[in-house]
């Protein structure tokens, strides 16, 4: 399987009671297809995936991939801090028809390199599905360098990574080293073309919910080898990559999808939706992106 290009980790819409907002689902889906996105990703990071129930998860599985009907990729969030829970994930992944899975390092446990290959190796042996390692040490305080990830690639199972850091250096290392193996994906929206630069495939992409024509368009020209117009792309985009993280994720996107009426204003606690000076920040970046 080959991931390229734009991946949006979907938004997960909630209804004003907390419920799963399906309708709101398909609309999303619906335009970010229509955008020209290579793939969704449901219950990632950005789809709130660590506050979902197992029911919910597989109903938000189910959904996507009935609205897609194969038209893209559709990669599941699986990955927890536990291994039995993620197993569990895993086989809904699986069953559900999910082409991958998302497997974050496992967070807040703190293991050690042999740990962490012992995991994704267990999720491989015990789950037949493609796996995307996702690596964002910002929320996992678990960093899988590139000599743990190197013991990993060897595995036809594991396509891809998730690298969040926003280290090109990094991002060169493991395209020096396993770029014949796996892709390598950006998980941090401002180094989306430095990523593709440095021997990326694409990426797992959050403000992509709200400008997916923008980010298809950004490497779009880069694949047909106008790095200037992808630059230029990339550079007007970059006021809106950075007010979608004003606040922790995914707060200030789903300010913006609810002012764009594609959604309801309505997020899992611990997070909350932005403050008021935030949330006006936010709309000032969408008015001038022509969004409002």
């Amino acid at each position: 399987m080959k991931i390229q290009g734009v991946l949006t980790a979907i938004v997960t819409p909630f209804t004003h009671e907390g419920a799963l907002d399906l309708s709101a689902l398909d609309r999303l889906v619906d335009r970010q297809i229509a955008a020209g996105v290579s793939g969704i990703v449901v219950a990632g990071t950005t789809g709130e995936g660590s506050s979902l129930t197992d029911e919910e998860r597989e109903t938000l599985f189910t959904r996507v991939i009935s609205r897609v009907e194969g038209r893209v990729l559709v990669i599941g969030g699986a990955g927890t801090n536990s291994m039995a829970s993620t197993l569990r994930n895993l086989h809904v992944t699986r069953e559900s028809g999910c082409d991958a899975a998302l497997v974050v390092t496992p967070y807040y446990n703190k293991p050690t390199p042999d740990g962490l290959v012992h995991f994704y190796q267990e999720c491989m042996k015990k789950v037949q599905i493609p796996l995307v390692v996702y690596n964002v040490p910002s929320r996992t305080a678990c960093d899988i360098k590139p000599p743990t990830l190197a013991r990993l690639a060897g595995n036809p199972m594991v396509i891809a990574v998730k690298e969040a850091t926003g280290d090109m250096a990094r991002a060169i290392e493991i395209h020096r080293d396993m770029g014949d193996k796996l892709a390598i994906l950006s998980g941090d929206d401002p180094t989306f073309l430095p990523i593709l630069v440095c021997g990326g495939s694409g990426i797992i992409a959050t403000t992509a919910n709200v400008d997916p024509e923008g980010m298809v368009g950004v490497y779009r020209a880069f694949m047909a080898g106008d790095l200037a117009k992808a630059l230029e792309m990339q550079a007007g985009l970059m006021e809106l990559y950075r007010i979608m993280f004003i606040e922790s994720n995914p707060g200030p996107v789903k300010h913006a999808l609810a002012r764009m009426g594609l959604i309801k204003p309505v997020i899992r606690l611990p997070l909350a939706m932005p403050t008021k000076e935030s949330a006006g920040r936010i709309d000032e970046v969408l008015t001038r992106a022509g969004f409002l």
